[in-house]
């Protein structure tokens, strides 16, 4: 009986298996294609000279030791590079696509501002040896193969281009993070005194690290607990000095708050023309930081301009019906673990009471057969007193 359960319950996980990827394909009649290497065998007419090397999160320091932690704050998950002859094509795949986005600005400020910027990904740089862009949560570089190994210009956009092609799209409503829209009261301010954002100098940031790299003393300055993001700005005027303004939002504001303690703490250690150069403020959620040298007003002003964008949300109403294309696939799922459940409840009551049941049942039988005895079936009462009395017989013969 047992046994006979145990493939009904097979054939019930199998039927419900089938059921369920049927129910998981798309219901607009497309099937769902695995999408294609991007570091193919061949790209863009160029056979591949050495093999894929693949990388994770822990081990990305083999292949940029000196870069390890940005990546680590950029959120890569993975990455991956391969040999294309005179060329080294290296693949990042970030947590997300602003994160692929930061990564862009990050090594973007050794751009080259004469070069011709082909359209490429979601974004594009051209460096002076080498061309970098992102395309949805995927950040690429294409270099040369060694420092003694030079690629062509034309070979590094041919294989750009192939590798872009290749990676999935992505999200093009919201190219880059809505945080830089809180700068755009600042660069009024700024392009009314005559001051101007410079070439490409929008930075986006996860971690003090990558932010040290253009900010003097960012770590001591700024922290980026529970995962905070900074948006940084450089505006430039003739014969004056480069105005940087920042922004660093947090999730929280108990993060905002404590953030900004260390950061009045640190100010008070300064000199006093050391700290005439950093203007400060908190504004909600943001703490926000104008830097410079020989306008400070101006900073000042850039500053006081940002406003936190508060925003009310109205919880929906969970009658409505929802658009979620996934809904079909969800509740297959929640039907397979729940019939999961219910089978191994059903397997565990069987198994365990199978197992109690002939436990006790043997356990009785054991104390009956100790417990009685018939002697081999022959059992004598010895009553002969008794019965010579009541029928007065005379006694025995050897009684006399």
């Amino acid at each position: 009986m047992f046994v006979n359960f145990k493939r009904a319950t097979i054939m019930i996980a199998i039927l419900l298996a089938s059921c369920i990827s049927s129910l998981a394909q798309p219901s607009n009649g497309m099937t769902m294609i695995a999408a294609a290497e991007p570091l193919a065998e061949t790209l863009a007419g160029v056979r591949a000279t050495g093999e894929i090397k693949r990388y994770s999160a822990d081990n990305i320091a083999e292949m940029a030791a000196d870069r390890a932690q940005i990546y680590s704050e950029y959120r890569v998950v993975s990455a991956s590079s391969r040999l294309y002859g005179a060329a080294r094509v290296e693949l990042f795949q970030t947590a997300n696509q602003f994160a692929a986005y930061g990564l862009l600005t990050y090594f973007a400020a050794a751009r080259d501002p004469k070069a011709k910027t082909p359209a490429i990904g979601m974004e594009v740089a051209q460096l002076p040896d080498a061309i970098i862009f992102y395309k949805g949560n995927y950040f690429a570089r294409v270099t040369d193969a060694d420092q003694k190994t030079k690629a062509s210009a034309s070979l590094r956009l041919r294989l750009a281009q192939t590798v872009a092609e290749a990676l999935p799209p992505g999200n093009q409503s919201a190219p880059r993070p809505p945080l830089f829209e809180s700068l755009a009261p600042a660069l009024d301010a700024a392009k009314n005194s005559g001051y101007a954002p410079t070439l490409h100098a929008e930075r986006y940031f996860l971690g003090p690290q990558a932010m040290s790299d253009f900010v003097d003393r960012a770590r001591d300055i700024f922290t980026f607990a529970g995962e905070a993001e900074a948006v940084m700005i450089e505006c430039a005027a003739p014969q004056r000095e480069k105005i940087k303004l920042i922004i660093v939002e947090y999730h929280t504001p108990q993060f905002a708050t404590d953030s900004m303690q260390q950061l009045d703490g640190y100010l008070e250690s300064l000199a006093e023309s050391e700290r005439a150069r950093l203007s400060v403020r908190r504004e909600g959620n943001y703490i926000v930081a104008g830097i410079s040298a020989d306008n400070p007003d101006l900073a000042a002003q850039m500053v006081s301009s940002i406003q936190y964008p508060y925003s009310v949300k109205w919880l929906r109403n969970p009658l409505w019906p929802t658009n979620d294309p996934f809904r079909v696939r969800k509740a297959a799922e929640m039907l397979l673990s729940t019939f999961g459940i219910l089978g191994a409840i059903l397997g565990t009551v069987l198994l365990f009471g199978t197992v109690f049941g002939t436990t006790v049942f043997l356990r009785r039988r054991k104390s009956q057969r100790e417990a009685f005895s018939d002697a081999g079936g022959m059992l004598r009462l010895d009553i002969d007193p008794m019965e010579s009395v009541i029928l007065g017989l005379p006694p025995a013969r050897g009684e006399e």
